[in-house]
């Protein structure tokens, strides 16, 4: 997706490190089984989970200034 985004607008190419962190986060907390004997609960930190809200909330803005609503 940031491909194709960045086809329009070179400027996505800025939020690389924003989606790949909250990428990392996606598979084990959307599917709970995908962690096999683990709950998402007991493999992330509090920290982690800031950081990744905080990284979340910049790809948010940054879009949100970009798209016409």
């Amino acid at each position: 997706m940031l491909a194709r985004c960045k086809e329009i607008d070179p400027a996505f190419e800025s939020l690389r490190e924003p989606i790949t962190i909250v990428g990392q986060y996606y598979v084990a907390t959307r599917y709970p089984d995908a962690l096999p004997g683990m709950s998402p609960s007991g493999v992330y930190r509090e920290e982690e989970a800031k950081e990744a809200v905080e990284y979340a909330e910049k790809v948010l803005k940054f879009v949100v200034a970009r798209v016409k609503l």
